[in-house]
């Protein structure tokens, strides 16, 4: 059986695989995750048939459409690694058979923890105590603590309802809004 071969530009597409359990699943298909950045691989083109594009780790993006498509002949799927898809030539890629799949339980929960970093970051001053011990001093910075206060979500959908669990776990109240209810979800909150 020949190796097939996806192509990742983001270097944290493997902790993703790791911690999804993908990297074994991709083993028992004879899969292999290859990061390279610029398209210029020391593996054979034909090998590729999926690509996952999103930033390198020099923190460029990369651009994914027919041209880049057409130095792999036996590509069929092009998926950004994360949500956003203005880095990919959708339109151009499907005139050529070439599917776009998006993969939007891939990122969210490293968005979500994100999304709850810049909480903490506001609540505690980081920023204010980071550029005071940058200039060599040392100033208390009085904080809020998150413990019982209300955490406003608008939107539960994949990234909101893990923002949602942090929240919760942290022991905030969680109040959300979303155009679509969601029955089994919001029942896990009491």
């Amino acid at each position: 059986m020949t190796e097939k071969i996806v192509l990742t530009t983001t270097a944290s597409f493997f902790t993703t695989v790791e911690e999804t359990g993908l990297k074994d699943e991709f083993a028992n298909h004879g899969i292999k995750v290859v990061l390279c950045d610029d398209f210029q691989q020391p593996f054979p083109n034909e090998q590729v048939f999926a690509i996952v594009a999103g930033h390198t780790p020099k923190g460029q993006m990369v651009y994914v459409g027919p041209r880049e498509a057409t130095l792999f002949p036996n590509l069929k799927i092009v998926t950004p690694f994360g949500l956003g898809i203005n880095h990919i030539d959708t339109g151009g890629l499907r005139l050529l058979g070439i599917e776009v799949k998006t993969l939007p339980d891939f990122s969210k929960r490293a968005v979500a923890e994100l999304a709850i970093a810049f909480v903490f970051t506001l609540a505690r001053r980081l920023v204010q105590q980071t550029r005071a011990m940058q200039g060599m001093e040392w100033k208390r910075q009085d904080g809020v603590d998150l413990f019982g206060k209300t955490l406003g979500i608008i939107g539960l959908g994949n990234i909101g309802k893990e923002v949602a669990k942090i929240g919760k776990g942290v022991g905030m109240r969680v109040m959300a809004n979303d155009v679509i209810y969601d029955d089994e979800f919001m029942g896990t909150w009491d």
